[in-house]
């Protein structure tokens, strides 16, 4: 399921953008929301995946950035739930850009 957001531009026309998780965005099932140790089973979302869809957003180096910054700050503070559902990304007509942390 995605949320659905409302911006208001300057000019006063209104764009629809709707927010998806990792899952979504690599088309993977909410269970496939972590990598899996075993390669030989049912693969997860990696975190080459996930930081592979910067390269595909609005301001590609941007997304690198926080995407970077947000595995380095899991890893500092041991966050071992760390996975593919909680980066969100926003898309509209025209771009594909980093979300908000959930």
């Amino acid at each position: 399921m995605s949320t659905e957001f409302w911006e208001v531009h300057r000019e006063g026309t209104l764009e629809r953008s709707h927010q998806i998780d990792g899952c979504q965005a690599l088309n993977l099932a909410p269970n496939q929301k972590y990598e899996q140790e075993h390669p030989e089973s049912q693969l997860g979302a990696t975190a080459k995946d996930i930081f592979g869809l910067s390269k595909i957003c609005k301001v590609p180096a941007i997304a690198q950035k926080e995407i970077l910054q947000l595995f380095i700050y899991n890893y500092l503070i041991g966050n071992s739930d760390a996975h593919a559902k909680n980066i969100s990304f926003l898309i509209n007509k025209t771009s594909f850009e980093r979300g908000e942390l959930k």
